[in-house]
């Protein structure tokens, strides 16, 4: 071994091989391409020479100036990670300031996870629909005025244009969908709505729940609202007759707790569901948790 590392013309035989092919994939395609910078054409109509004009269109496009300094910056970027996880960047362990207060979860979401916990395990499927809907779902379907709308300027989509004030309609829009899939439905969500406020908007937390089958009714909707509410926060709720631009009259109530109203309770009409395609009955409810959760306080 000693005499191979001693014998210089052995260490070039040695290295020949690699270097010709490291010559011929990495050093000569470089020179070439340099070579090119000065010419102009291709190899079927031929190369002319054209000194450093190329250099000049390159300095005065700002495409390419703008890719080039991308490029640098993407170079020095990573040089710079790279050098620091080198250094051991990655090993360093957070440092965190002094507090009297220590961070915590916030109240409001974690009575918002409690509530879906209790309608899953009433047997409910959650779902998480658009904050953004169309007109005809929330306001043509029902039949009612859109005069209050809260509707997005210039919207990429007429099926997103409007900030939903209410969280039925996107659940009659998922059962609409949902037509052919076996009865009974029984659909939930948590989200927040919208409404005018004076010279601005307001928004909330809600919870709405539809049952779809041949036998649902106003009773069974009521019962599911009072069993939420009664786990929740241990009070009764109280019904008295109202209505409602998505329920039926005489099949609709408002809700009450601890004397505050705070949402409906009610049977689809007959109209709202021939415009969304539903050929069963479909009853159910919608409450302000925001309002709810006060209540707790």
């Amino acid at each position: 071994m000693k005499d191979i590392l001693g014998n210089r013309k052995m260490i070039a035989l040695l290295l020949a091989p690699a270097l010709t092919l490291y010559s011929a994939i990495i050093l000569v395609p470089i020179f070439w391409s340099g070579a090119y910078t000065f010419f102009e054409g291709n190899v079927i109509t031929g190369f002319k020479f054209t000194g450093l004009s190329n250099f000049s269109q390159f300095f005065h496009d700002p495409e390419a100036l703008s890719a080039t300094w991308f490029t640098v910056r993407y170079a020095v970027i990573v040089t710079v990670a790279q050098v620091a996880l080198g250094y051991g960047m990655d090993r360093i362990g957070p440092l965190y300031p002094a507090s009297r207060q220590p961070g915590s979860f916030n109240a409001l979401e974690g009575f918002l996870d409690r509530t879906s916990t209790v309608m899953a395990g009433a047997g409910m499927d959650e779902l998480m629909t658009f904050e953004l809907a169309d007109e005809r779902s929330l306001y043509a379907n029902f039949g009612r005025p859109s005069e209050q709308r809260i509707a997005v300027q210039d919207p990429k989509s007429r099926d997103h244009s409007i900030l939903r004030d209410s969280l039925i309609p996107s659940l009659m829009a998922a059962l609409s969908g949902n037509v052919k899939e076996d009865y009974p439905q029984r659909v939930f969500e948590i989200g927040r709505v919208y409404a005018r406020d004076g010279g601005g908007v307001s928004e909330a937390w809600n919870l709405a729940c539809l049952v779809a089958h041949a036998q649902s009714s106003y009773t069974e909707a009521k019962m599911y609202l009072s069993s939420v509410v009664r786990i929740l926060t241990g009070a009764e709720v109280k019904t008295v007759a109202s209505s409602h631009w998505a329920l039926s009259a005489g099949r609709t109530a408002y809700v009450a707790v601890a004397g505050s109203r705070l949402g409906t309770v009610g049977e689809v009409t007959p109209a709202a569901l021939e415009a969304f395609g539903l050929n069963v009955p479909v009853a159910g409810f919608e409450v302000d948790l925001t309002r709810l959760f006060k209540q707790l306080k």
